[in-house]
């Protein structure tokens, strides 16, 4: 058996494991099934676009629970993947990495003002800059080392990912406290959104 397969074989296996010690969210649940997804589709040799492994995993998600279209997580965690895919896949030439982060942060923010705006009536001005330092911190070093922790019951390991944790939210909480953090508009209703986009044909 290849390395390729043998790697196929083993993801959605850890990705179960991650996602149970996850809690099983809305975005956990999404990235769970979009892997297996793909997983399945190298085993049987066949190519599957990202839009289409994105919708599979909607559609689990909404069969395996119907209520979750009604919390704010389930449209920004699907949305924030097409918005990424938009802007990084299936492009000619390869983006240099700071590129392809400066291009995902700013689809991410421009593309989630609209959402924002309707569910909580505000968006963050300055989320590109916390997500900037935030995601690399929590998804290189405090996950992982929390993980290895748990699994090896080696205290000092926690410790360490504590110690930089409360580093990563005193940053946070910095930024928070600045004086234009947020803007804030009255929520549109549905009717004048649909107004708007007749305007734009």
């Amino acid at each position: 058996m290849s390395t390729r397969k043998v790697a196929t074989n083993a993801a959605p296996f850890a990705a179960v494991l991650y996602a149970l010690l996850a809690g099983m969210s809305v975005p956990t649940q999404r990235t769970l099934y979009m892997l297996i997804t793909f997983a399945l589709a190298l085993l049987i040799g066949r190519n599957l676009a990202i839009s289409h492994a994105l919708v599979i995993g909607l559609i689990v998600v909404v069969i395996m629970d119907p209520w979750a279209v009604i919390a704010p997580e389930f449209w920004l965690s699907f949305s924030a993947v097409a918005l990424i895919a938009y802007v990084s896949v299936g492009r000619l030439a390869i983006q240099h990495w700071f590129k392809g982060v400066v291009n995902t942060q700013w689809a991410t923010t421009l593309g989630w003002l609209p959402l924002l705006i309707m569910m909580f009536g505000q968006a963050s001005i300055i989320s590109p800059i916390a997500n900037a330092f935030a995601i690399p911190v929590f998804s290189l070093v405090v996950v992982p080392l929390a993980i290895m922790s748990s699994l090896l019951h080696v205290d000092f390991i926690l410790y360490v990912a504590h110690f930089v944790l409360d580093f990563c939210m005193q940053g946070l909480n910095w930024l928070a406290s600045l004086p234009i953090v947020t803007w804030q508009q009255a929520t549109p209703s549905m009717r004048a959104l649909f107004d708007a986009k007749r305007c734009w044909r």
